[in-house]
């Protein structure tokens, strides 16, 4: 995983005053309009990015790291195999070069975070800074590359190039057509670069990431429309339809994808039982989704958003998307829920992390908070008395809090909450509804004095 120890000027957020570090269970909470999508979008997209293809970041690699004796030693390489017919090269990269890859890493990192993500997914460059540790980066760096070409370039109007990076990763760079020596060395040379950045990082991330939007009642009533329409935006010239964001399309995609198995588990009994009191069921001819109340069939459009909100959930879990060690997040995994079922969210999350599922939430349900610092608090009681930790509970140490607070200014500050044995010790957090009991208490103190006077 990664941390950010440092952030400034990104969207609404002024600043982080401490490092944000991605644990079991990660919250952000705190005032609309403070950030905490905006981050969690971008955190997403970092673990799921693919702009490591990008044209402007190899340029911009190649101009800053013109000396570096990593990228001459890779091209040479590549030029002598592709000279030499029937030839391989091993590379062996020395201390050094692995010093210079790291160093390329983080520079991409910064460029992937600050440049590339912001303008894609928000559409301006508005992130000022940012200082991101990569904790396992250091064992996952790639140590050796092979190159190997058994085609006579002289006499076939075609090229394939075998790279292996750590006797792990294979991909093939190939040329279809009679290309000049140059031309395949430099595309060579490219996806050699672009490869060995990307499964570095990948390495280090060792997880996927699945992200449900706010608003999963109109996308669940619409998906099928919007997939034919978000297709027919990206490869036809309708300027009328307005495009989606690469967040949504992917969710809708998600929602439209053909899954021949379906996954029944614990968590998606759970769910449904619990919360939905109905059944999920998925068509695999159409990708087509359905509700059922025993054995009635109710239509999508007909059910409550508390039902149509979490329908997304169970259907990615039955569809196998959301898996062992990848990342959840999940934006406002209250909304539309009662009390009573907002206590079963939290029993919920803790039945995702017992599973090894990581994940991210952003909240504005102080009640959906108080509710897991009650988990938290059981686990603690639990472990004293040796009893079953596990079971619906959660573990302090597991759990990541980051409170979003607006300023005068209009932007928005980050802090960690401190979490104990004790819980979440932090009164911002319950000060909301310390402040309606009390109204309450005032209110019933008045009222048995204006009976005692009457």
């Amino acid at each position: 995983m990664f941390k950010i120890k440092e952030l400034e000027e990104f969207a609404v957020i002024e600043r982080i005053e401490d490092e944000i570090s991605l644990n079991d269970l990660t919250i952000f909470m705190g005032d609309n309009s403070a950030g905490k999508s905006y981050l969690a979008t971008l955190i997403h997209s970092f673990i799921m990015s693919e702009g490591y293809w990008e044209y402007d970041l190899f340029k911009a690699i190649t101009s800053k790291f013109e000396d570096s004796e990593l990228l001459k030693n890779i091209k040479e390489a590549v030029k002598e195999v592709v000279d030499n017919s029937n030839s391989s090269k091993n590379i062996l990269l020395t201390d050094k070069e692995i010093d210079e890859l790291k160093e390329i890493i983080y520079f991409v990192v910064d460029y992937l975070l600050t440049k590339y993500l912001p303008n894609k997914l928000f559409g301006e460059k508005n992130l000022k800074h940012i200082t991101v540790e990569l904790e396992s980066l250091e064992k996952n760096l790639i140590k050796t590359i092979v190159l190997k070409s058994s085609q006579d370039f002289e006499n076939i109007t075609s090229f394939t190039m075998d790279i292996l990076f750590d006797n792990k990763h294979n991909i093939k760079s190939e040329f279809q057509g009679d290309f000049p020596k140059d031309i395949v060395c430099d595309g060579t040379f490219h996806n050699i670069i672009v490869q060995l950045i990307q499964i570095s990082i990948k390495k280090s991330l060792s997880i996927k990431s699945i992200y449900l939007p706010a608003s999963r009642t109109g996308y669940l009533q619409t998906y099928q429309i919007l997939a034919n329409k978000a297709i027919f935006k990206t490869y036809g010239d309708n300027e009328d339809i307005r495009p989606l964001s690469d967040i949504i399309r992917v969710f809708i995609a998600q929602l439209n994808n053909f899954e021949p198995k379906t996954n029944e588990n614990i968590l998606t009994d759970f769910i449904e039982k619990e919360i939905l009191n109905g059944q999920v069921k998925l068509s695999n001819e159409d990708a087509g989704i359905e509700f059922f109340v025993k054995d009635k069939k109710i239509e999508l459009n007909y059910l409550s958003s508390t039902i149509s909100e979490l329908i997304p959930l169970v259907v990615f879990l039955k569809r196998g998307f959301i898996k062992k060690n990848s990342l959840l997040v999940i934006e406002e995994p209250e909304a539309h829920l009662s009390f009573k079922n907002q206590k079963r969210i939290a029993k919920l999350i803790a039945l995702l992390l017992k599973h090894q599922i990581k994940v991210l939430i952003t909240t504005h349900s102080d009640f959906l908070i108080y509710e897991i610092n009650n988990l938290i608090i059981q686990n603690s009681i639990n472990r004293i008395k040796k009893e079953n930790v596990y079971e619906n509970t959660i573990d302090h140490k597991k759990v990541s809090l980051y409170n979003f607070l607006l300023q005068d200014n209009g932007k928005s500050i980050v802090k960690k909450v401190k979490i104990t044995n004790e819980g979440i010790n932090n009164p911002y957090i319950f000060e909301n509804i310390y402040s309606t009991t009390q109204e309450k208490n005032r209110l019933l103190d008045e009222w048995d004095a204006l009976n005692a006077d009457s």
